[in-house]
């Protein structure tokens, strides 16, 4: 049965925006029932809900996946939501010596995937899947939010607001897919989220050795300033609109 079609008018989108309003909601429930006294209404009502939360984050995720399957090509680029089976797999990727070279702290990554619904709700997280086999990772968050988990030196790099500024990070887990443009479209796949929610400016911290890193920034319009790599994402949107003649 295909949920989408008893649920008119949950566009894939929206089933996106509800798993993640469901997913900050269960965080919050399962931070509290910690606190609560086993055997109690309190903690018996915290656990039910938890376990309906789980439920329907588990009854969406298999309708997003369904919708990914029947929409896209096998040889074609996609991103699809991270779910908690996919930690194993980001475990061995973010271990894995190509990787560990550029992302130095895997036990920070996995804490963050695993508190993905709580503390960092505020990141959106990608798995990358490239002829119907997972090969990468990626994420996007708001700079405004971060600010609690990492030190930006200029305001410039926050913003005044959050929606305005972004940041990105993402990995290719699976060797034999390297070296093939894999990177240059995922960033590409990325900016075009950040452009439909209508973000301003996305910057990015890079290794000066990464060299790899940089080609793919730079083939997607980055462009470096003081240090960070820059793209303003307004000026790009309306230079694509005026060479499609839109």
């Amino acid at each position: 049965m295909n949920m989408s079609e008893n649920m008119p008018g949950n566009t894939k989108h929206e089933l996106q925006e509800a798993i993640r309003s469901i997913n900050s909601t269960l965080g919050k429930c399962e931070k509290a029932i910690t606190k609560l006294k086993p055997g109690t209404s309190s903690h018996t009502l915290t656990k039910r809900r938890i376990e309906a939360f789980n439920i329907a984050v588990s009854l969406i995720e298999r309708e997003l996946r369904n919708e990914y399957t029947a929409e896209n090509p096998v040889d074609e680029l996609k991103l699809r939501l991270f779910y908690d089976g996919d930690i194993p797999l980001m475990e061995r990727w973010l271990y894995a010596p190509h990787v560990a070279a550029w992302y130095k702290h895997p036990d920070h990554w996995l804490r963050e995937l695993r508190e993905r619904r709580g503390e960092f709700s505020f990141l959106s997280h990608y798995i990358v899947e490239y002829e119907e086999k997972a090969v990468g990772f990626c994420q996007y968050y708001d700079c405004f939010h971060s600010r609690l988990h990492e030190v930006w030196n200029d305001e410039w790099k926050v913003g005044d607001k959050q929606g305005e500024v972004f940041s990105i990070d993402y990995l290719i887990g699976e060797t034999e897919y390297l070296r093939r443009g894999l990177g240059k479209r995922i960033v590409a796949e990325l900016m075009g989220k950040l452009r439909a929610i209508g973000a301003i400016r996305c910057i990015v911290s890079l290794e000066p050795d990464n060299i790899a890193s940089r080609r793919v920034l730079e083939a997607n319009g980055f462009t470096m300033r003081n240090g960070d790599y820059v793209l303003n994402i307004a000026e790009s949107t309306k230079t694509k609109q005026v060479k499609s003649g839109g």
